[in-house]
């Protein structure tokens, strides 16, 4: 049984989080009222000090009421706490014919679709949470929602379960429903970290019968020169037909690090010959999506998969705003990024060929985008 960490707390963490964005975002009040958002920090500020979930989560929704394009701004679970969130064994993820577990300490629930929480239907819990979730756009929160359904305090604070402790998830599939009661674990700094960037950071196969390099690019971090060089050699000496660069897991990072990755794209025979696709999807966000909107004005890429979940023009670069009552830290925008210039006002860069993915296809391991994608290079 887990056992709910409590802190001494009271008004402070919702003084602390008004004050941190009033003076460090640059536009809060853009979607929301001052008297809203100071309002919601009195209603936060008014929860009992030994409720600690009740507070995170009033807490949460204080800082999601700046709306969109406000992704960086907020309290994400899965980012590292001084009081670590209890977290159940499983990892939800939203495909287009449902919410389905796609990673879970007990095996045997990977591949089901999850339809209730301790009773509640799993549209009503969603009803319930969104509202806690910082969003650039409709993809953002397609994107981060499910995993808050897995956070004990999110459950109990939304009053979905009465203590952050054992829950009952009930589950779908071919074989017939099942109720499971699953146990929350406290989120260690280390696993939060594996869970934010599973993936390696760059990786370059040869595809569609070696016509294609297939180039995925994962976290924008890092000097990318010798990974353009390796890109520019391989594609040169091949002679390759076309290739796909994969954005679909860049959650972002340093934006001033693709500038050579960028820059050999835009020289490569497959630029001139409209043989260049970038796939995006709901986790392309950040220093990613600069890299998109870069990507739109100096080559003639054609965009296949989900619209991004990040908006071109967008707030960013966060500082942390320490909640010491309740043991958590929020982030907060500092910069209005306008890479896609003053006036634009997309929430989204939707692809030019939209394709999404069902269960059957996701648990078979099968990639209807790059399918999709080296589809669309074979017909130019």
């Amino acid at each position: 049984m887990t056992t709910e960490f409590v802190h001494p707390t009271g008004p402070s963490d919702a003084l602390r989080l008004l004050d941190g964005i009033e003076r460090h975002h640059p536009d809060p009040y853009r979607y929301v009222s001052r008297e809203t958002l100071r309002r919601q920090a009195e209603r936060a500020a008014a929860v009992s000090s030994g409720d600690r979930s009740r507070a995170i989560v009033e807490l949460m929704r204080l800082a999601a009421l700046l709306g969109e394009r406000n992704g960086h701004t907020g309290i994400l679970p899965f980012r590292e706490h001084s009081s670590p969130f209890a977290v159940y064994p499983i990892r939800l993820h939203e495909l287009d014919d449902g919410v389905f577990v796609v990673a879970a300490d007990a095996p045997e629930l990977v591949g089901r679709e999850l339809v209730a929480v301790a009773g509640t239907p799993l549209t009503e819990v969603m009803a319930a949470v969104t509202p806690l979730v910082p969003r650039d756009n409709a993809w953002t929160m397609r994107d981060r929602w499910p995993r808050f359904v897995a956070v004990a305090e999110v459950l109990q604070g939304v009053g979905v379960i009465e203590t952050a402790g054992s829950a009952t998830f009930r589950f779908g599939g071919r074989a017939g429903g099942v109720e499971v009661e699953l146990e929350p674990e406290r989120l260690s700094a280390e696993r939060a970290r594996v869970l934010e960037q599973p993936r390696e950071a760059r990786r370059i196969d040869v595809v569609d019968d070696g016509r294609v390099l297939h180039v995925a690019y994962n976290v924008t971090r890092g000097d990318t020169s010798a990974f353009a060089a390796e890109i520019a050699g391989l594609a040169r000496a091949r002679g390759t037909d076309a290739l796909v660069l994969d954005l679909r897991h860049n959650a972002g990072g340093d934006s001033t690090t693709y500038g050579p990755l960028l820059a050999v794209l835009e020289t490569l025979s497959v630029n001139r010959g409209n043989k260049l696709a970038v796939l995006t999807s709901r986790v392309t966000f950040s220093a990613a999506m600069q890299l998109v909107v870069d990507l739109e004005r100096r080559t003639s890429a054609v965009f296949v998969g989900e619209p991004t979940g990040a908006s071109p023009n967008h707030y960013g670069d966060p500082v942390s705003v320490e909640l010491d009552g309740c043991g958590s830290t929020a982030r907060v925008a500092t910069i209005s990024w306008t890479t896609a210039g003053e006036t634009d006002e997309r929430p989204t860069k939707e692809p030019d060929l939209h394709v999404g993915v069902e269960s059957a296809a996701f648990f078979a391991c099968r990639d209807p985008v790059l399918e999709a994608a080296l589809e669309r290079l074979r017909s130019c």
